[in-house]
Parts: C-alpha cells; sequence; structure tokens
C-alpha cells in the first residue's frame, strides 16, 4: 500500500529522533558554558570577596547542573549509537531475505526454462514418431529398421518423462531409481540404452545433472545385465564348468531387478 511506510523510514525515524535529542543535549552545554563564563567576567571585573563567596556557592549549583546536562548528552549518543547499530542490523537481515528470494527466483526460473526446452524436445520427437520422412532425419544406427527407430524415438519420451519428474522435484532419487528399475525390464529399453551410450558419452558434460542421471541409469543397466547374464549361465551350462558365449536374447526374455 502506498500509505504505507517503508522499511528504511520505519528504522531511520528513531536514529532521527535519537540525533536531534543528542544535538540539543549539545548546545544546551555550550549555551550553559557561554552563560557561566560570562557571568564568571562580569564578578571579576567589579564583584568584592562577599560577591565571589556567594557566586562561588552558586557556581557549584551550576556545576551540578552542567554534569546533568553532560550526562543527558552522553545518554543521547549512546542511545544514537544503539540505534544505529540496530538499524544497520536489520538491513543486513533484509539483505539476506532479499538474497535469498532472488536466489529462490533465479532457481525457479531455470527450472521453467528446462521444462520448456525438454517440452521442444519431446514435441520434435513426437514429429519424426508421426512423420516417417522427419523420422529419417535422426541419427541412427547401421541396419536399424524404421519400426526400430520409431521404438528408440518412444523409448527416448518415457526415459525423458522419468528424469523430468525428478528434476522438477516430484519424485526422489529413489523413486527415479525404482521407475529406471521398471522400464528396464523391457528389453526395447535395454537395447536403446545400450545402442545410445556413444551418443550420451559425446553430449553430456562430466559434472552436469545430465551425466549424474545417466550414470545412475548406467548403473541400473548393468546390474540387469549381470542378473541375465548369471540367468543364462545357470540355464546353459558348459561340460567343462566353463562359461558358454553370450547369446542374444529372445525380446520377451527379461527379469525384474526388485525381485533379484
Amino acid at each position: 500500500m502506498s500509505g504505507d511506510p517503508t522499511p528504511g523510514t520505519r528504522s531511520a525515524s528513531p536514529a532521527r529522533h535519537a540525533l536531534l535529542w543528542a544535538s540539543a543535549a549539545a548546545l544546551l552545554v555550550v549555551a550553559v558554558a557561554i552563560t557561566g563564563v560570562a557571568l564568571v567576567a562580569a564578578v571579576g571585573s567589579r564583584g568584592d570577596d562577599a560577591s565571589w563567596t556567594r557566586w562561588s556557592q552558586v557556581g557549584e549549583a551550576f556545576g551540578a547542573v552542567n554534569s546533568a546536562v553532560a550526562g543527558m548528552a552522553l545518554a543521547a549518543v549512546v542511545i544514537t549509537f544503539l540505534t544505529q547499530y540496530r538499524e544497520l542490523r536489520a538491513q543486513r537481515e533484509e539483505l539476506v531475505l532479499q538474497r535469498r528470494t532472488l536466489e529462490k527466483a533465479e532457481s525457479a526460473l531455470r527450472r521453467s526454462a528446462e521444462v520448456d526446452l525438454r517440452n521442444l524436445h519431446v514435441d520434435l520427437i513426437r514429429m519424426a514418431i508421426d512423420d516417417p520422412v522427419l523420422a529419417a532425419t535422426w541419427p541412427k544406427h547401421p541396419g536399424m529398421d524404421a519400426q526400430t527407430q520409431r521404438q528408440h524415438l518412444y523409448v527416448n519420451l518415457i526415459l525423458q518423462n522419468a528424469w523430468l519428474h525428478h528434476t522438477l522435484g516430484l519424485s526422489t532419487k529413489a523413486e527415479l531409481q525404482n521407475s529406471l528399475r521398471h522400464l528396464f525390464t523391457s528389453p526395447a529399453v535395454r537395447e536403446y540404452w545400450a545402442a545410445t551410450a556413444p551418443s550420451r558419452a559425446n553430449t553430456y558434460v562430466a559434472g552436469s545433472e545430465e551425466a549424474t542421471l545417466a550414470a545412475a541409469a548406467d548403473e541400473i543397466f548393468r546390474e540387469y545385465e549381470a542378473v541375465l547374464l548369471s540367468a543364462d549361465d545357470r540355464s546353459h551350462p558348459t561340460a567343462g564348468g566353463g562359461r558358454p558365449a553370450r547369446r542374444h536374447r529372445e525380446a520377451g526374455h527379461g527379469q525384474d531387478l526388485t525381485a533379484a
């Protein structure tokens, strides 16, 4: 509201009052001192011993008043110092709150921009899925047919959705890992993840959020592959006790890591 005083005005008002009191006390001390000097000069120019005795008594009373006024001036100075100290401390606290607010606003803007970029990425992939002519412009591995390419594009959307939930704070790291474990039960998802490993290595920057999420998915992928390899060894033992050659698994073969 326009009628409310600002924080700076509210904090400066007590300091201004204390400064006015200190100035008034200082002026009063100066006025009393000048008056005393003038009286001493007047008495000294035409006074006798009786006058000096009487004025000395007045001077003693005057000195007590002067001490009281000096004490008031000192108190005003102390009050001014304390008020200014509290004002500075309040200003520091206000600056800290403003900085935190700006940091939160910056983080929210960054998240919003990230969501916009991911939405654009989703739109591009959807266009490629719906139009084979546009899908042909995306990089693909040698020997990949159109059906497999469309599946890979769709898997990309699925993983992007899981990552977006985590980066927006809608899911914890443990929930993301559980979601990835569930997604990697699909042979198509595992095939996509293995095929795009070189692309991730050349695209993601070490230490970035994308690289961290990819590393977590890589760990789950390796765990899954180890479980499947162990299952192959148990299903096809060799006579000599050695490990059989890794064979291509059928599309329907899979085992959930959560049950392993």
